[in-house]
């Protein structure tokens, strides 16, 4: 009986040793596979770009209606008579933009998805592949069960560094956690900064090299881009800009 009973214990044991041994090869084949060799930016970078490091307060300045420049629901104060109009779409959106040709600057007004529907990272059927196997549908249920629900939650959510992980981090996260900042590597790494609208704005704008500003509005479920692309669009004329955006209901 009593090497019987060593016998079962000796097999418990084995039976332990292959479990957990699998586990942790199984869990190391994870991290290696699911990592940022590959990419054009490390996680580390591309977490980098989402920081949000400053706020700018916007207070609307009340303007008549003449003195504006207008496209659908959003309005600008008009800084831009001599400029000519091109309209154009692409798969963000719908847009139109007033160029300076001697200037070398133009300015973009349009109307585009929220990040977090343009790029399905809320939808929570899609079987579509984004990378490695790891489809849209696991990614937003991984953005899902870390309460991230709007454009300003993901980017921090990506500065947090939480492409972070070890052996003890749950397979779903290894993988969310991938696909989300595979696809963040594609939307926007070249950020300078980042800065949060608050106020009289509900947005953010995103500050790249080459003197270009994005400054996208949230409201009614849509997302209001204003591009401004050249050197007169200097940080005291983007902010003088700001206070004079109106998005109609």
């Amino acid at each position: 009986m009593k090497n019987k009973n060593s016998l079962i214990i000796g097999l418990i044991i084995v039976a332990l040793v292959i479990l957990i041994g699998g586990y942790l090869g199984y869990k190391l084949f994870l991290l290696s596979f699911f990592n940022d060799k590959g990419l054009d930016y490390s996680f580390k970078e591309i977490s980098k770009s989402y920081e949000i490091i400053e706020s700018i307060e916007v207070k609307r300045q009340e303007l008549a209606s003449d003195e504006y420049l207008q496209y659908n629901d959003l309005k600008i104060r008009n800084d831009f008579k001599e400029y000519e109009s091109e309209t154009h779409s692409d798969v963000t959106g719908n847009y139109i933009d007033y160029v300076n040709r001697t200037g070398n600057s133009y300015i973009s007004l349009g109307e585009a998805k929220p990040y977090l529907e343009y790029l399905h990272l809320n939808d929570f059927d899609s079987k579509e592949e984004i990378q490695k196997g790891v489809t849209y549908a696991e990614v937003s249920e991984y953005l899902k069960d870390n309460q991230v629900d709007s454009d300003q939650k993901l980017f921090a959510f990506l500065a947090e560094d939480n492409f972070k992980n070890n052996l003890f981090t749950s397979s779903k996260k290894i993988k969310g956690s991938y696909g989300l900042y595979y696809v963040a590597s594609i939307l926007n790494p070249h950020n300078t900064k980042i800065i949060n609208l608050k106020g009289d704005l509900d947005g953010y704008m995103f500050v790249q090299e080459g003197n270009v500003t994005e400054i996208n509005i949230l409201k009614n479920e849509k997302r209001y881009v204003i591009v401004m692309v050249g050197e007169y669009f200097t940080n005291e004329k983007v902010k003088d800009l700001l206070n004079t955006i109106v998005i109609t209901d």
